[in-house]
């Protein structure tokens, strides 16, 4: 998995610079929905957010395929382009300043500090490398499983909501209210203090009294994680042989948290 946490880091480095697009040119939400990030399988694209301009919309984008920035329009016209590789972040961010001029978009503190912190990443001041074929296909692959999982969870449950990555965790993520007691939150992680390795997640949340994690069994597949931090069940990516893996941790977790939550 070596390799798929080499690309996951330099990719949530520069998944910042689409971050800080949204920050700049799209209306503050009080939950931060508006920094978030989105995945297309079908182009291979980190997605920013729609923004308006005076003449069309836009939105910033980074190609997995060709590791280039690209501002598309609603037509899918692609407008700039600004290749990452080998490039310095700040090298980046300044062509993506100089260049939105031209595309009416005009804002002096795009390059601004985020107002969150992300991991200090031993290679942030490093020239951005350009990555394999092989190092592309492992991340698609693990961020098309999150996406898919996250649209059947919200289908299981019956619930709409958005498949975003958060650019603080960089996680592939959803959170829903599922009735008056209970919210969960379900998606793929980084490598982090937790695991030593990418893992699915899902947590409860009591939204009228905390849900106590007692009388627990080691589910089938992954395990529990209660600490001080956070709570819930995890699944390691190397633990998922097939779909019915994930579904089965889904099950089970999700089962858990309904039924503390119909007695809390």
């Amino acid at each position: 998995m070596s390799d798929y946490t080499y690309i996951d880091q330099r990719l949530h480095l520069l998944s910042q610079i689409i971050a800080k697009a949204n920050r700049s040119f799209i209306p503050k939400r009080d939950d931060d929905s508006h920094t978030n990030l989105g995945f297309d399988p079908i182009s291979n694209r980190i997605l920013g957010r729609w923004i308006q301009t005076s003449s069309e919309r836009l939105m910033l984008t980074y190609n997995l395929n060709l590791q280039e920035f690209q501002w598309i329009n609603d037509h899918q016209e692609i407008k700039v382009t600004i290749s990452s590789k080998n490039k310095f972040i700040t090298q980046i961010e300044m062509e993506l300043i100089r260049l939105s001029d031209s595309l009416s978009l005009e804002n002096s503190d795009f390059s601004a500090p985020m107002h969150y912190e992300i991991p200090d990443y031993s290679f942030k001041n490093d020239p951005i490398p350009e990555f394999s074929s092989g190092q592309i296909k492992e991340w698609v692959h693990y961020r098309t499983l999150a996406n898919t999982a996250s649209f059947e969870f919200i289908q299981h449950v019956g619930i709409h909501e958005e498949v975003r990555i958060w650019p603080h965790h960089f996680d592939t993520g959803i959170y829903i209210v599922v009735n008056k007691q209970l919210g969960i939150g379900f998606g793929l992680a980084m490598e982090d203090g937790l695991a030593n390795i990418p893992y699915f997640y899902m947590s409860g949340y009591g939204l009228k009294n905390e849900l106590e994690y007692q009388n627990l069994s080691e589910p089938g597949i992954g395990r529990w994680e209660i600490g001080p931090h956070w709570k819930g069940a995890l699944l390691p990516i190397d633990q998922i042989k097939s779909d019915q893996t994930l579904h089965q941790f889904m099950k089970d977790a999700s089962g858990y948290f309904l039924e503390t939550s119909r007695t809390s």
